[in-house]
């Protein structure tokens, strides 16, 4: 059983003059370590895309153990920060069984990924992956984060966070609607928010 909760994340973006005609406007430093990743959290975040975004989750499934078989819950969390010059991605994984005796573990996978955007579009420069195991329940928690490009999305109404309309030449793109980041590849009518990416935390 792989538990890989999905992940397509990036950005990142060369200087500009204005932070009011700015959608990233970078003011951090990207986390050098999982657990700074992990720790990050502001008390009020700002309506820029760059910073940290969380996203938590939890799956199961079975695995065999002598002439039984137990269950295994994992409980993740995947925080995703983007920065001017890098796309950052940590995915924390906390497993319980409820085969008797087995103490519950932590996995954790880390990514720090060069990436480079304007004020329209971020490129991913390189791929990034990462994977830790626990082989006897057969569970992995694994980043894999492919080198892409993405668009800022172009909402349908000012303010609204709502994406009808690819940008022109893309195939797919990143906005945020609230606090959310959202990522859109083929936007299937009004009211369309995309897939959430997860939560702003930090700036």
């Amino acid at each position: 059983m792989t538990m890989r909760p999905a992940l397509a994340l990036v950005l990142a973006l060369a200087a500009c003059t204005d932070d009011a005609d700015d959608p990233f406007a970078d003011r951090g430093a990207p986390s050098a370590t999982a657990q700074e990743l992990l720790g990050k959290n502001d008390g009020l975040t700002n309506d820029k895309i760059a910073g940290v975004y969380e996203l938590k989750g939890e799956v199961s499934g079975q695995y065999p153990s002598g002439t039984s078989v137990y269950r295994v819950t994992n409980t993740y969390i995947r925080r995703v920060e983007l920065r001017a010059t890098a796309l950052v991605t940590v995915l924390q994984c906390k497993l319980a069984y409820t085969e008797p005796g087995k103490a519950p573990m932590t996995l954790v996978a880390f990514t720090s990924q060069p990436a480079a955007a304007t004020d329209r579009i971020f490129s991913v420069k390189a791929a990034g992956m990462d994977k830790q195991s626990d082989t006897p329940s057969m569970t992995d928690c694994e980043i894999e984060q492919p080198a892409t490009n993405w668009a800022f999305c172009e909402e349908t109404i000012d303010g609204s966070g709502i994406f009808t309309v690819l940008p022109e030449g893309a195939q797919e793109c990143v906005g945020r609607w609230d606090l959310e980041l959202r990522h859109v590849k083929a936007p299937s009518g009004f009211g369309d928010h995309g897939e959430l990416l997860g939560t702003k935390v930090a700036n």
